[in-house]
């Protein structure tokens, strides 16, 4: 995953994005990319591997170093006590999902231990700070979904949740469907054909 990040100029440590300028436009307080977030049992495949694709950040911080791969699972691992994570916002719902979502496949699977069986990354790569972690401008998705295919493919999810339009864009201007689904508890769904794997 580092490697990708790298070759495409998108790493938190050494980013030379050449959609920045664009990006950062009247920006003020923009933050540049953030890496994903990769549970250790992702890794693993312990059970299949569920990847969400949200829309930006939100908030970022001010230091490269806080954005790399190590550290948003240091961060995960340290301070991030679902228990603790205000139950109408994203990241608590996330963990949610991910819970309903693999405990049919993981008996014993608890909702304080779900980070460790999901990664986390976002279909606009860098931040804008908005007030009220509003989303970001349209013209940073535009620019960002030409590394959503090779960031995926990298990843490997067999199961893909989309948070937001702009990560269900970013999904489908990139990758095929084989077969469409109707309604699964509520979600619309599809099995789309990741170069030859299903997810």
């Amino acid at each position: 995953m580092k490697l990708y990040y790298e070759e495409q100029g998108i790493s938190a440590a050494d980013f030379r994005c050449k959609h920045l300028k664009c990006c950062k436009l009247t920006c003020t307080n923009f933050t540049e990319a953030r890496e994903a977030y990769i549970g250790r049992e992702y890794e693993k495949r312990t059970v299949p591997r569920l990847l969400f694709l949200s829309l930006d950040p939100g908030q970022g911080d001010d230091g490269p170093e806080a954005r790399t791969l190590a550290a948003c699972r240091d961060w995960e691992e340290r301070k991030c006590d679902v228990e603790e994570l205000n139950k109408n916002r994203h990241w608590y719902l996330t963990h949610n999902l991910a819970f309903e979502l693999l405990r049919p496949i993981k008996k014993d699977l608890s909702l304080k231990q779900v980070h460790h069986y999901f990664a986390h990354t976002n279909s606009a790569k860098c931040c804008m700070n908005n007030p009220g972690n509003s989303s970001a401008a349209p013209r940073m998705f535009d620019a960002c979904r030409e590394y959503i295919p090779g960031e995926l493919l990298a990843l490997q999810p067999e199961i893909l949740v989309t948070q937001g339009d702009m990560a269900k864009v970013a999904v489908e201007s990139s990758f095929s469907r084989k077969a469409s689904k109707g309604d699964l508890k509520g979600c619309g769904h599809a099995i789309l054909d990741l170069n030859g794997r299903e997810a």
